[in-house]
């Protein structure tokens, strides 16, 4: 009995220094203000064990340029909250950047805002529109896809790309991809068109239309500075 108890111990003791020694996962998440316009804070120099409480917090130095949303790695609308509290993990590691209402020419973010496709044979239309920086053109990541019955439509569900940088212009190699459903049923996919954008094709008012022509079809796509109005849209 003696020998099957020390046999027991023997077993469970390295369990129990196993369980014990699990790692604790650790991860990064950082903090910081778009512009001069405010301040956002709560992020963290270090990295934060994983299930720490995070508070988003960003405060406008002026009423005249409001708080609009925490922008997530560059890439996406991640809250409209300006204090927003987060547990740390692996899907919210990254870096939150506190965007206020600025001038069109001045607003770090744009999006793909609406597609307008003139065809009256077509049926639906499907896209997938991805862009990369001009400085590093292997960086090709998705901003908007999707598909639609409609000939004109809002695109707008949250990615976004940055076109300003510590006050220097970022310009992009823009792809899209287009197929088109006609009204026989026939799928025809046309072949990838690219193009390139940068803040300065942007309008006093926000905006830059790109027209491309498929079989002599003009299709428009609208970029659009971000807005409050845009923002609703999510």
């Amino acid at each position: 009995m003696k020998r099957k108890s020390m046999l027991f111990g023997l077993l469970i003791i390295p369990m129990i220094l196993l369980c014990g020694c699990q790692d604790t996962k650790y991860f990064s998440v950082t903090t910081s203000a778009s512009s001069e316009l405010g301040i956002g804070t709560g992020g963290s120099k270090t990295e934060l064990a994983e299930g720490t409480s995070v508070t988003l917090q960003a405060i406008a130095h002026s009423q005249n340029n409001p708080f609009l949303c925490w922008i997530k790695n560059d890439g996406e609308v991640f809250s409209k909250d300006a204090q927003k509290t987060i547990t740390v993990n692996s899907q919210t590691q990254g870096h939150y950047s506190a965007l206020f209402q600025d001038t069109n020419k001045a607003m770090p973010y744009a999006t793909l805002s609406q597609i307008a496709y003139t065809s009256s044979s077509a049926e639906s239309i499907e896209y997938t529109l991805e862009l990369a920086p001009l400085t590093n053109i292997d960086e090709m990541r998705l901003l908007s896809s999707g598909q639609s019955s409609q000939m004109e439509f809002s695109t707008f569900t949250g990615s976004v790309f940055k076109t300003i940088y510590r006050a220097k212009n970022i310009a992009y190699s823009v792809k899209l991809s287009f197929s088109v459903e006609g009204s026989d049923g026939n799928l025809t996919n046309y072949p990838a068109q690219y193009f390139e954008i940068s803040n300065d094709d942007f309008n006093t008012e926000g905006i830059k239309e790109v027209e491309l022509q498929f079989e002599d079809k003009p299709l428009t796509l609208t970029f659009s500075k971000l807005t409050a109005e845009l923002l609703q849209e999510i």
